[in-house]
C-alpha cells in the first residue's frame, strides 16, 4: 500500500496525493485505510470508496433510442414520456483489482422548471464478453438501490450501479439504461443526462 498515489483533477489541474497524507487524515477523523477500502469507527469497511481508479464516458459517445436525444451543448435529453434509451461498451483496464466491484456513476440534471419529482431511470441490460468464454448476459449489471429522487429544480444527482465481482480486467461489456416516462413512479418533466463515470479499485 505504501507506493500507491491518489490522481485527481482539480480545475483541471493534476494532483498527485500519497497515502500516507490520506491515512493521516484519516487517523485524524477517526477513520483508518486497509487493503479494501476505509475502516470506519464500528470496524466495518467501506469498498466503494477506495476506488482508485477512474474514467468517464462522454454522454456524446452514447448510443440513444427511443425518445432520447442529444442537445447542441451535449447534454442527453430523456423525455417526460415514452421510453428513453441510451447505452454504452467499455474494456475493463488492465489494472483493475480481481474481485473488486466496478460501479458507475450516472449523473441526471432536473431542469428548474420541474421542481421536485423522480425520474424512474433502470438497466435496460447488461452483458460480458470475454475472450476464451460464452457471453454473460444475465445478472451481470444493476443493483442500483433507488430512482433518481430529485428534492428540488435545477439539481444534479449521481445514480450509482456496479458490476458484479466476477467482471474485471479486460472484458468488454455493454450495458444500458431507460427512462420509462409515462410509468405512474415517474412524475418529473424532461431531466437531462450530463455524465457518466467509471469507478474501480486498482490490484
Amino acid at each position: 500500500m505504501s507506493n500507491k498515489r491518489f490522481f485527481y483533477f482539480t480545475l483541471g489541474v493534476l494532483s498527485v496525493v500519497s497515502l500516507g497524507a490520506v491515512t493521516n487524515q484519516l487517523v485524524a477523523s477517526g477513520l483508518g485505510l486497509s487493503d479494501t477500502g476505509i475502516i470506519f469507527p464500528d470496524g466495518t469497511v467501506q469498498t466503494t470508496a477506495f476506488a482508485d481508479g477512474t474514467f468517464s464516458i462522454p454522454v456524446g459517445a452514447l448510443l440513444l433510442g427511443g425518445s432520447a436525444s442529444i442537445n447542441s451543448d451535449t447534454r442527453v435529453h430523456l423525455a417526460a414520456s415514452g421510453n428513453s434509451l441510451f447505452s454504452a461498451n467499455i474494456v475493463i483496464p488492465n489494472d483493475h483489482k480481481a474481485g473488486t466491484n466496478i460501479f458507475v456513476d450516472v449523473f441526471v440534471h432536473n431542469p428548474n422548471a420541474n421542481g421536485a419529482c423522480q425520474a424512474k431511470i433502470t438497466r435496460n441490460f447488461g452483458r460480458r464478453f470475454r475472450a476464451g468464454s460464452a457471453a454473460q448476459q444475465f445478472g451481470v449489471f444493476g443493483f442500483a438501490a433507488i430512482y433518481p429522487a430529485f428534492g428540488a429544480g435545477d439539481q444534479t444527482i449521481t445514480h450509482q450501479w456496479r458490476f458484479t465481482t466476477d467482471t474485471g480486467a479486460g472484458d468488454a461489456l455493454t450495458f444500458g439504461w431507460f427512462r420509462a416516462g409515462d410509468n405512474a413512479a415517474d412524475n418529473c418533466g424532461a431531466v437531462e443526462l450530463v455524465g457518466i463515470n467509471v469507478r474501480y479499485q486498482r490490484g
